[in-house]
């Protein structure tokens, strides 16, 4: 509801408090609905200090009212994604981020531990109140079962593996830091992701000629990037890869084109012969012999009543 006041509160606005707040944040298609990108950038910080400044501001105060849970809820699951996806050290987690950080005048920084520990928190007392709503009316939760579950697996997998790489029982087995992003990256999804940023939607061929190109591109580029190769060599080299793809593209659509015509002619000349009670055998013709019989018989026998049989016309 708030995501949606601060979307129709700036959409006449010249400077936009989320630049990135579009249509698709609020109201995704079914498609729209599994885009990464799209939920990071609701889930943000941006929006988060942008539901304060709203709700701080006397013009718009009276719109956002009690957006503090929200608010709240929206930084969570930011900080919550941004320590779940490090990919260099100034994002990783260490010792000295790790656990919370006793500072002077007794003021204590929040650890990513205790972070991931608060999301925990939220997601099972999101489904508690789902489970046993009592007198606050029923309503869904801000993600599905298994989004929740999967949560759950995620932050509590994260936790026990870097408590384990930080705090090892052999002290040389110990690690300076750790890269959480890397548990993240599903090869398989990773690949399709590729996939469909080529082709949206993509029919079993072309996606049999993107993983083709795929396995090209990517051996090549490794090959040329330690190699002592020119730019011109490195166009030349994809040029090469172009012309083999097009050519073995067109010796396949030939070869196809040769084999339906072959079909279509024995085909058609088996079909004629389909009132002949005894079909004449080939030594050397495999399709006459097994295709073009199974095909004409099948096709008499789904047809049974287009035929008169006339060994039993008399019968009444």
């Amino acid at each position: 509801m708030f995501y949606q006041r601060v979307f129709e509160h700036q959409r006449l606005l010249g400077l936009k408090l989320v630049p990135k707040l579009k249509l698709a944040h609020i109201w995704p298609s079914t498609w729209q609905r599994m885009t990464v990108s799209l939920a990071t950038q609701l889930y943000s910080k941006h929006m988060a200090m942008a539901l304060k400044y709203l709700r701080d501001d006397k013009k718009t105060a009276h719109l956002f009212n009690g957006s503090e849970a929200t608010e709240k809820l929206t930084k969570l699951i930011n900080d919550t994604f941004d320590i779940m996806n490090g990919r260099h050290k100034g994002e990783s987690i260490n010792g000295n981020n790790w656990n919370n950080l006793v500072e002077m005048e007794g003021k204590v920084t929040k650890g990513k531990k205790s972070v991931l520990e608060d999301m925990l928190k939220i997601i099972e007392l999101t489904e508690e109140c789902h489970r046993n709503p009592g007198k606050r009316p029923i309503m869904a939760a801000f993600a599905s079962d298994t989004t929740l579950d999967g949560w759950r697996l995620s932050i509590r997998s994260t936790i026990d593996l870097t408590e384990e790489l930080l705090n090892p029982k052999n002290p040389l087995e110990k690690y300076d830091f750790v890269l959480t992003a890397k548990w993240n990256q599903d090869a398989l999804e990773m690949t399709f992701g590729r996939i469909r940023s080529v082709d949206t939607h993509p029919t079993a061929t072309s996606f049999l000629h993107i993983i083709r190109m795929m396995s090209l591109y990517t051996p090549a580029k490794i090959l040329l990037r330690n190699a002592n190769v020119e730019n011109d060599d490195h166009i030349r080299v994809l040029v090469d890869f172009k012309e083999c793809l097009i050519k073995k593209f067109r010796d396949n659509a030939k070869a196809a084109a040769d084999l339906r015509v072959a079909m279509k002619d024995d085909l058609m000349e088996e079909l004629g012969k389909r009132y002949v009670n005894e079909l004449p055998l080939s030594k050397e013709d495999r399709i006459g012999n097994f295709l073009i019989y199974d095909v004409a018989g099948y096709m008499v026998k789904t047809r049974e009543n287009l035929f008169e049989c006339v060994r039993h016309a008399d019968r009444p």
